[in-house]
């Protein structure tokens, strides 16, 4: 609320209309508001229906909102007409009228915008797939078989060469089913779940294996301490298929080049080869619990194949590595963990990155670090404790595992990366907290945002994801904890502790820097289209006075003193290859130049096109300058109407 009385005032402030302040209070009552929205596809014209239903916070009632919006509307000239029975208004869309009215939507004063559809949308979310103690705050239905028919009639209208390809794959639209999502609260968590109806045969036919699953088994590789895991299938069956149908309709063979080029069978030794699972985690004993520490967990279906093929990669690489980079690069076997390791190493070269791997019974595994892979290859022996003993993993995640294992699974321990950001989203709710207050009325004052660290700390959730099948349907419930605040400072303590706090610095620092970037272009422009302006008037005036003969050079307007020599000088320049800055037409029929036709181009801040830096100001025949993108002033310059202007301008072809 304080946000949006803050961005009111600015207008004001910085000599703005007064419409401009009043467009941000309707957004802003607008997003304070409850919501619905349905869109629907309809037989007749347009072929999609829209509702949408708006109930404003008290004490605003949907009937001053509608008032409000009409009146703004109205004066900035839009599209907007009062409905022929009085009853509402008319606004005008690209696909037909939309009837605007003040109701009471479920007992709530509300407005409404329709557009091919009978009744509003309501705003009233529904507990899916959420706990029953929930409090539901966003929920919706989204059928994914309709958004993919239409996609598929446009892509069959735009791009009829690919109606085959499309054919073959049509089932995936076809097919699709209903996915429902809804968003709410309970148990001082934040809670996000959806679920795919009668999803199974179609995530099957895309790829996935509803009999891989993660269980206890497979998080028992993991160590203890991991502070983020992830975990999910791996199968590239579907995208291969893709590739194939490509190659086959291009008359290509990607794969069988690459064997003759490599000597090995890629798609068999190793992109079939890799799955069906796979796992990602970060943990305090491969590398103090931060990005460095990241360990990738593969599964195998044939490691003595990849192993192999694996062999003669390396020898290949290091033959290469020893050619084209004199030995700088190459990759070191080793024993560490009682197994052939490999890293990727600079010798001579301070480089501080040595990603490691290692094949691992069917596993390939993958660290970031020499003292990462020993430290993972050790948890996937240690028949000990594992991630299954951390009591924030049960919390979030093995508590709600069901006994069939779930399709994936994400965890985030996000008490300790809260923690280290604690100090960065101090930073960011003090720039909130000076945002929102006024510099005219002191009373809007949002105090202390952010509570002591020990306040803070006290009982944060961690956040878990699962998804799973429920028969035949495909569910994903993520809890988080129920802090906004603490949510960000988990954001912010995963970039690492007092590196968080220095990118918040330097964050809001760059708040300004971009306003005064804009500043200085937006004065650079104004200044360079101001002489733009000057020499076309000054050609203008010259062909007034001299029967309608243009000048034939600048110093000629700068003899008669209708220029100076500075306003040829760009802002942004001199021009690199000191051809011109601000220039004019030389070699125009003067007939087509007094025409005052807009289109007509008779100057520009050539500078300002070659040498970049701020869009390029264009002088036309009838006065008027305008900001043209660089690619505008091509399209312009190309246009039959400008023919030689380029030439004129000395900007080559």
């Amino acid at each position: 609320m304080m946000l949006g009385g803050r961005l009111a005032e600015i207008p004001s402030e910085t000599g703005g209309p007064d419409e401009a302040r009043v467009g941000i209070e309707l957004v802003w009552d607008f997003l304070r508001g409850a919501h619905a929205i349905r869109i629907d596809r309809i037989q007749n014209a347009p072929g999609v229906s829209f509702a949408m239903t708006l109930s404003p916070s008290a004490p605003m009632s949907g009937e001053s909102y509608l008032e409000s919006l009409v009146q703004f509307v109205e004066h900035a000239g839009g599209p907007i007409r009062e409905a022929p029975d009085g009853d509402g208004y008319l606004i005008s869309t690209p696909i037909g009228d939309a009837t605007l009215e003040s109701s009471d939507v479920l007992g709530r004063s509300s407005v409404v915008v329709r557009l091919g559809a009978e009744e509003p949308a309501q705003p009233s979310p529904m507990n899916y797939s959420l706990p029953r103690n929930a409090t539901p705050l966003l929920s919706g239905k989204i059928h994914l078989q309709r958004i993919g028919q239409f996609i598929l009639q446009i892509m069959e209208e735009e791009e009829p060469d690919m109606a085959e390809a499309i054919a073959d794959f049509r089932w995936i639209a076809e097919e699709a089913p209903l996915l429902d999502f809804a968003y709410g609260t309970a148990d001082g968590q934040q809670i996000i779940a959806s679920r795919m109806h009668d999803s199974k045969a179609w995530l099957t036919k895309l790829g996935m294996d509803p009999s891989h699953t993660f269980t206890r088994e497979q998080f028992a590789d993991i160590p203890q301490d991991a502070t983020i895991v992830s975990a999910f299938p791996f199968e590239l069956d579907f995208v291969l298929n893709l590739i194939d149908r490509a190659a086959e309709q291009q008359g290509e063979d990607p794969f069988g080049e690459a064997e003759e080029f490599l000597g090995f069978d890629v798609r068999g030794d190793v992109l079939e080869n890799i799955g069906p699972r796979m796992m990602y985690y970060q943990s305090d004993s491969t590398g103090g619990g931060g990005l460095l520490s990241a360990v990738l967990i593969a599964e195998l279906r044939d490691p003595a194949r990849l192993e192999r093929v694996h062999a003669d990669l390396v020898e290949r690489f290091n033959d290469f590595a020893g050619e084209q980079a004199r030995g700088y690069v190459r990759i070191r076997p080793w024993e560490g963990a009682g197994h052939a390791i490999f890293s990727l190493a600079t010798p001579g070269l301070p480089v501080p990155f040595e990603p490691s791997w290692a094949i691992v019974d069917n596993r390939l595994v993958v660290a970031g670090s020499p003292v990462g892979i020993v430290a993972a290859i050790n948890a996937i022996a240690d028949e000990g404790v594992s991630l299954n003993d951390n009591s924030k993993f049960a919390k979030a995640i093995l508590n709600y595992l069901p006994e069939s294992g779930a399709a994936s699974v994400t965890f985030s321990d996000t008490e300790r990366f809260a923690k280290l950001g604690y100090g960065g989203t101090n930073l960011l709710l003090s720039g909130l907290a000076n945002a929102v207050r006024s510099p005219i009325d002191p009373g809007r004052d949002a105090g202390v945002l952010m509570p002591e660290f020990g306040a803070f700390a006290s009982g944060i959730s961690p956040m878990g994801a699962i998804e799973y099948w429920d028969d035949d349907d495909y569910v994903a419930v993520m809890r988080t904890d129920g802090s906004t605040v603490v949510e960000v400072a988990e954001m912010l303590g995963q970039f690492g502790g007092g590196q968080a706090v220095a990118a918040m610095v330097a964050m809001q620092v760059g708040v300004a820097l971009p306003a005064l970037s804009k500043a200085r272009e937006s004065a650079k422009q104004l200044k360079s289209a101001t002489q733009v302006r000057g020499l076309i008037q000054a050609i203008i005036v010259y062909s007034n006075d001299n029967d309608g003969k243009l000048p034939v050079s600048y110093d000629e307007l700068i003899k008669i003193g209708y220029i100076s020599p500075e306003m040829l000088v760009s802002p942004v320049g001199p021009a690199w290859d000191g051809q011109g800055d601000v220039v004019m037409r030389t070699t125009i029929d003067p007939e087509l130049a007094n025409s005052f036709r807009a289109n007509v181009v008779m100057a520009m801040d050539r500078a300002a096109y070659i040498n970049g830096g701020i869009n390029v100001p264009v002088g036309f025949a009838d006065g008027h300058v305008e900001q043209l993108a660089h690619w505008e002033v091509d399209e312009l310059l190309n246009d039959s109407g400008n023919e030689g202007a380029r030439a004129d301008f000395n900007l080559g072809d």
